[in-house]
């Protein structure tokens, strides 16, 4: 059980510290669009982090497993 409210609360950060990425990548978004800067970098940005977030949640549901 102790194992389990570990991973739960792990999982909690990792998901608070995803909801302040996104909001930090939206704040570069809006001074990219004040400096007229193309909008075609911001979304490869955030489609590079996209394809991060699988693996990252891949290693930890392997590494859960592992400490079990």
């Amino acid at each position: 059980m102790n194992d389990l409210s570990g991973l739960v609360v792990y999982t909690l950060l990792s998901q608070l510290l995803l909801a302040g990425l996104i909001g930090s990548l939206f704040q570069i978004r809006n001074a990219m669009e004040n400096a007229d800067v193309a909008d075609f970098s911001f979304w490869t940005l955030v489609a590079s982090i996209i394809s991060i977030i699988p693996f990252t949640l891949h290693r930890t549901l392997y590494g859960a497993v592992l400490m079990h």
